[in-house]
């Protein structure tokens, strides 16, 4: 008799204490998965809701701006300002400060759509690639003039030929601190020579 107990014990032990253990874990397991997954799907709709409701807030002007303006350049939008990237290679002949024909028009064209949105200033953000500079060292011996001597030639463009205040638009230069691409490649360098149009609200 006590050798049958003896054998049974182990048996009874595992269905009455092992096993319902077990099965607890496996459904609580289940059940954290099924929360996790239904959190994710949470915070999924947050985030679309934000970004749907910071769109929705922004002023119907800025939205047909930013529109219009992506029909030309490519546009971000935040709710506090909209920021027009330019590459300095369509706007300025080649290697230097002055601004092209299609550079003018293209500089025209930002600052008519701009006269129909409000905004309190505009900051214009400009990059050069690493190249060093090889000509006209004497007025530039870094990139850093170079990138500040471009963005004063569009100040004066926009406000003399696109009517912005003088006193909502100014120049922060980079020179080639800030590059979009680390690639030493002719296409990354073109990405790099930018004109970051930043109209803050």
């Amino acid at each position: 008799m006590l050798f049958v107990f003896l054998i049974t014990l182990p048996v009874i032990g595992y269905f009455f204490i092992v096993l319902p253990q077990q099965l607890l874990i496996r459904d609580l397991k289940k059940e954290n998965e099924i929360l996790a997954l239904k959190l994710s799907r949470e915070f999924e709709g947050l985030n679309l809701t934000r970004k749907d409701t910071i769109a929705f807030n922004l002023p119907l002007p800025i939205l047909k701006a930013k529109e219009e303006l992506s029909k030309d350049f490519s546009v971000e939008t935040k709710f506090n300002f909209l920021k027009i990237l330019v590459f300095t290679d369509d706007i300025f002949l080649p290697g230097g400060y002055t601004l092209s024909k299609d550079g003018e028009k293209r500089l025209l064209r930002i600052s008519e759509i701009l006269k129909e949105i409000s905004y309190k200033e505009i900051e214009l953000q400009v990059h050069t690639d690493n190249e060093p500079i090889k000509t006209k060292k004497d007025l530039f011996p870094t990139n850093w003039e170079l990138s500040a001597r471009r963005g004063t030639e569009v100040v004066r463009f926009l406000i003399a030929k696109g009517d912005v205040p003088p006193e909502r638009i100014y120049v922060s230069a980079f020179g080639s601190s800030r590059p979009l691409s680390n690639e030493n490649s002719e296409e990354g360098k073109k990405k790099n020579r930018r004109l970051e149009i930043l109209v803050k609200f």
